[in-house]
C-alpha cells in the first residue's frame, strides 16, 4: 500500500509537470516568493488566437487567501509578454489569459504553477494545488474539478511537510467527504467523533459541517449550539445571531454591531444589517434616522443600491422627484469614490473592481438622468444618458428604452431610428421599444409606408445574429453513452436516439430552478411534440430517500408535464448520481443539447427566462447544413 501511494505521488509530480502547455513559458522554472517573472504567451494553436484584447490576471493563492492581480500584456511578433512579481505569501499562483468571456483554459488544466525555495515547493505549495483541484478556479479560470488529485496533493503535502497537516487536515477531510467514496468512510466518522470533542474551534465547526452533510443533522444542531456557547465570537455564532436580527431595538442593534465588529468575517453582516435598516428609514423618508444607520456601515458601497432603487421608484411614480435626485446623486457619488480608488477582493483584481464598479455607475446613473427627464430637464436628461448608452451599453434594454424616451423628448427620431433598430437586430429589444421605431418611422417619413419591409429586414438580421452568436457557443464533445429507464419502466438509450437532436435536461423535485424552467420547456417540447427529428429527456438526479420516484411521478402528474422523465441509477457514491456524474455536471438544471451524431454541441447551466427562444436558435443551428457537415464523432 505504501509503495502504491509512493508511486501516486511520483506519478502526480510528472502529471503536475506536463499540466503546463508550451503557450505559456516563464522566465524560472522553479518561481519563488519576491522574484520577478517575466511569461511569454504564443496565441497561435489556442482559444484566443487572432483576439486582439487579450488580457491576463494572476491569482496568487497563500495560507487564507486567493489574492488577484493584474498584469500589463504587450504584443511582441506573434507572442504576448508580461511581467509580475510574487509576493512573499504565495504558495502558488495561476495565469488566467483571457478575451472577454473567453478564457484559455489549457484544457481545463490551467496555467497553475507551484512557489518554490531552493527548487523545491515550499510549504503549502502542494495545499494550494489541491483547493485549485478542489474546484475553487473554475469559475475564475475553468479549471477542472478532479477529488483524487486533490487527495493525492493533500497527502503529497503531508508527506514533504508533515507539519502542514495541522493546518490542511480540515480541508483534507471535507475532501474525503465530497469524493463520496466508500473507502474514506471510517476515516471520515473516526475524524469527526474526535473533532466533535475538541476545544479548538475550527475543529469543532468542521465537526458539525460533516455531521450535517452525513445527516447527523441533530447532532450537528446540537454542537453547533454548544460551539456557540463557547465561542460567542465565533463566525458560527455571528451569523446565527444575524439570521434573527431585523427586528431588534436600536440599543441591542448598536450592541450587536460592536459585537460583529471584534470579528474580521462577521463586519460583513454588520454592514448588511445596517444597510438594511437604512433602507428600510429612506422608505419612511426619515433622513435624520437614514443618516443615523448609515453611519455604522464600514462598506458604503452597500448603501449604493437601496440609494439607486428608491431614488428610482420616487421616479417611476413621479412624487418627490427632487428628492430622488439627492438621493441618486449620494448614490453615484459612492460609486465614484470606488471607481477612484478600487479595493481588490479574494476574486477580482482592481482593474476588474473598476470595470465592475463602472457598470454598476452607469446603471445608477441611467437612474438619474431619468430623474432629470421626469423633472423636465430633457437637455441636461439627453447629455447623461447618450454618454451612458455610448458607454458600452448598447445591449441593455433598460438603459436603450430610457435613451428612446429622452430622444422623443428632445425631437430626435432619426435617432431613435438608429439606435431602436440596433437594439432589434441585436435581439434586445423589448416591446416598448418596438413601439418607439414605428412612432419615429411616421414622424420622419410621415407614414408607415415601407415600414413592414423594415420589419421583415430586421427580423432576419436579427435571426441571423442569434444563429451567428449561437455557433460561436458550440462544442463538439461526444456525449457520454447511457441506459436509463422512464418512469412508466421503458428503457431508453441514448443509442438508440442516434439521428436525432436530444435535449438532456438535468433536474430534481427539490431544485427551485429545475422547477421554474418547466413551463418553458413544457411550451418547447408542445413545439417540437411533432417533429421526429428532435428529442426531450428530462433524466431526474440527486434526488434523496428511497421514495423519490413517486415523489417524482407525482410532481410531473400535479403539473401535467407531457416529459419523457428518465431516473437516474446509482453512481459510485450510493447516490442517485451515475449519468449526471458521467456529463460533469456540477449544478442543476443543466441542459446538454446533443447533435445527430452524438456530440455534445450546446451547454445550459442554471435558469434563464429567454431559455426558450435561445433553444430554438440552437435547434435551428443544429439543423443547419453547415453544422451537419461537421466531422462526427461517435457516442463514447
Amino acid at each position: 500500500m505504501k509503495y502504491f501511494k509512493s508511486l501516486l505521488l511520483v506519478l502526480l509530480s510528472v502529471q503536475t509537470a506536463f499540466a503546463q502547455s508550451s503557450h505559456l513559458t516563464l522566465s524560472d522554472t522553479y518561481p519563488s516568493a519576491t522574484e520577478k517573472i517575466n511569461i511569454k504567451y504564443d496565441t497561435v494553436g489556442t482559444v484566443l488566437g487572432g483576439k486582439k484584447d487579450i488580457a491576463a490576471y494572476i491569482y496568487f493563492l497563500g495560507d487564507d487567501s486567493l489574492t488577484p492581480a493584474d498584469v500589463a500584456i504587450k504584443a511582441n511578433g506573434r507572442l504576448l509578454t508580461g511581467h509580475f512579481t510574487i509576493p512573499a505569501g504565495a504558495k502558488a499562483f495561476i495565469v488566467k489569459l483571457f478575451s472577454g468571456d473567453i478564457i484559455d483554459d489549457n484544457n481545463e488544466k490551467g496555467y497553475l504553477y507551484k512557489v518554490y525555495s531552493n527548487k523545491k515547493p515550499v510549504a503549502g505549495a502542494y495545499a494550494m494545488e489541491a483547493s485549485v483541484a478542489n474546484g475553487i478556479a473554475i469559475n475564475i479560470a475553468k479549471i477542472k474539478e478532479d477529488r483524487s488529485r486533490a487527495i493525492a496533493l493533500y497527502e503529497q503535502e503531508f508527506a514533504a511537510y508533515p507539519e502542514s497537516k495541522k493546518q490542511f487536515e480540515i480541508d483534507y477531510y471535507k475532501t474525503l467527504y465530497i469524493s463520496k467514496k466508500p473507502e474514506y468512510k471510517a476515516m471520515i466518522d473516526q475524524k469527526i467523533e474526535e473533532w466533535s470533542k475538541s476545544n479548538v474551534e475550527l475543529e469543532m465547526q468542521a465537526a458539525c459541517s460533516l455531521m450535517a452533510a452525513s445527516g447527523m443533522n441533530e447532532r450537528s444542531v446540537a454542537l453547533n449550539k454548544s460551539l456557540i456557547s463557547k465561542f460567542p465570537y465565533s463566525l458560527n455564532s455571528i451569523i446565527e445571531v444575524y439570521s434573527t436580527a431585523q427586528n431588534l431595538t436600536d440599543s441591542s442593534f448598536y450592541a450587536l454591531v460592536k459585537r460583529f465588529s471584534l470579528v474580521k468575517e462577521a463586519r460583513i453582516y454588520s454592514d448588511n444589517l445596517a444597510a438594511i435598516k437604512a433602507g428600510e428609514q429612506l422608505k419612511k423618508d426619515s433622513i435624520d434616522n437614514y443618516k443615523k444607520y448609515a453611519a455604522v456601515v464600514s462598506d458604503k458601497s452597500v448603501l449604493a443600491p437601496d440609494l439607486n432603487a428608491f431614488a428610482y421608484d420616487l421616479a417611476k411614480s413621479g412624487k418627490r422627484l427632487p428628492y430622488a435626485e439627492q438621493l441618486s446623486k449620494q448614490s453615484l457619488a459612492i460609486l465614484q469614490q470606488q471607481i477612484d480608488h478600487p479595493k481588490p477582493t479574494q476574486y477580482r483584481s482592481p482593474n476588474r473592481i473598476k470595470q465592475i464598479k463602472q457598470a454598476e455607475y452607469d446603471i445608477y446613473a441611467d437612474t438619474y438622468a431619468f430623474i432629470l427627464y421626469k423633472m423636465g430637464r430633457v437637455a441636461e436628461a439627453l447629455t447623461y444618458e447618450q454618454s451612458i448608452y455610448e458607454h458600452g451599453n448598447k445591449d441593455k434594454p433598460e438603459i436603450t428604452e430610457h435613451y428612446l424616451l429622452i430622444l422623443a423628448a428632445n425631437d430626435k427620431y432619426a435617432e431613435i431610428l438608429t439606435v431602436a433598430k440596433n437594439a432589434i437586430i441585436t435581439n434586445k429589444s423589448t416591446d416598448a421599444i418596438n413601439a418607439a421605431i414605428k412612432t419615429a418611422y411616421v414622424k420622419v417619413h410621415g407614414n408607415l409606408n415601407g415600414f413592414d419591409d423594415l420589419t421583415a429586414s430586421m427580423a432576419s438580421a436579427a435571426k441571423q445574429n442569434r444563429e451567428s452568436g449561437m455557433r460561436q457557443q458550440m462544442t463538439n464533445n461526444p456525449a457520454p453513452s447511457f441506459v436509463l429507464k422512464d418512469m412508466e419502466g421503458n428503457t431508453i438509450s441514448l443509442q438508440s436516439l442516434k439521428g436525432k437532436i436530444i435535449i438532456v435536461d438535468f433536474w430534481a423535485t427539490w431544485c427551485g430552478p429545475c422547477k421554474r424552467s418547466f413551463p418553458g420547456m413544457q411550451r418547447s417540447v408542445n413545439k417540437y411534440k411533432d417533429d421526429a427529428n428532435v428529442k426531450f429527456l428530462f433524466i431526474d438526479t440527486w434526488e434523496t430517500g428511497d421514495t423519490y420516484a413517486d415523489a417524482v411521478k407525482t410532481f410531473i402528474a400535479d403539473n401535467k408535464y407531457s416529459f419523457q422523465v428518465l431516473l437516474d441509477e446509482k453512481g459510485d457514491d450510493g447516490k442517485q448520481s451515475k449519468v449526471v456524474t458521467q456529463f460533469g455536471v456540477t449544478g442543476i438544471p443543466t441542459k446538454f443539447v446533443i447533435d445527430k451524431n452524438g456530440n455534445i454541441r450546446f451547454t445550459h447551466i442554471g435558469y434563464n427566462e429567454n431559455f426558450e427562444q435561445e433553444l430554438d436558435t440552437m435547434i435551428d443551428v443544429l439543423k443547419s447544413s453547415e453544422v451537419d457537415k461537421a466531422s462526427p464523432k461517435a457516442i463514447m
